[in-house]
């Protein structure tokens, strides 16, 4: 059964910083920078909204072994409706804030 994930504006900013180092701040306080690699097919986990990145900081995040569980150049996979905030590594500009959970 196919689950989507996606959300419209997430996935074109996403797209279109490919290979960009980007801060984001995920729901439930992890904040990690990353650099995106790609979007993964839609049929490889029969669901949309999912991308591919590299981990360059493990930030901050609630679990007692955040920075053992995250380490830098490890892969991790995203959901773009996890994403409350996305902000430029390099320039700090906020490219996405969620409007629906942010005050």
């Amino acid at each position: 059964m196919h689950k989507s994930f996606s959300v419209s504006e997430v996935k074109n900013i996403l797209k279109t910083h490919i290979d960009s180092t980007l801060r984001i701040f995920f729901k439930g306080g992890n904040v990690f920078v990353v650099e995106l690699e790609y979007e993964i097919e839609e049929e490889t986990y029969d669901e949309d909204g999912r991308w591919y990145c590299i981990i360059i900081e493990a930030v901050s995040g609630e679990h007692p072994k955040f920075h053992k569980l995250f380490k830098p150049n490890g892969g991790m996979d995203i959901y773009e409706d996890d994403i409350e905030i996305i902000k430029d590594y390099r320039t700090d500009k906020v490219l996405y804030i969620n409007s629906l959970t942010q005050g």
